[in-house]
């Protein structure tokens, strides 16, 4: 399924040239407005907004896939998250289940990660 263009004008200005866009979900959570994209190179999250840091502006983190040493999708009943642990510390994603990009957007991040990494330990 295609990826919708308003949710790829998050990304059009972080994008190198070449890159491919594997994937796209919402992260809008805990009134944080967060996108979530999945490239052949990286994860990128652009906020654009935080109710508790309204002043900080649009934000972008940038995790390269072959920073990504370890990995977890935890799919509960309500929120699906993402679980990285990089090379630059630990990135946790929360996304909403009835959002329609999660389900697709986790098992993109899983069909890429899965073949190379390992995924954390389970409980």
């Amino acid at each position: 399924m295609p990826i919708p263009q308003t949710l790829l004008r998050w990304f059009e200005a972080e994008l190198e040239p070449g890159e491919t866009v594997r994937s796209a979900a919402n992260a809008d959570l805990w009134l944080r407005y967060r996108r979530l994209v999945l490239t052949d190179r990286r994860v990128l999250a652009v906020e654009r907004f935080n109710v508790l840091r309204p002043l900080r502006g649009r934000t972008v983190e940038s995790t390269p896939l072959g920073s990504i040493r370890r990995y977890e999708i935890e799919r509960g009943r309500l929120v699906t998250t993402l679980r990285l642990e990089t090379t630059d510390g630990p990135r946790v994603y929360r996304m909403l289940n009835r959002s329609l990009g999660t389900g697709r957007f986790a098992a993109a991040v899983e069909a890429v990660l899965a073949p190379s990494l390992a995924r954390f330990p389970t409980a």
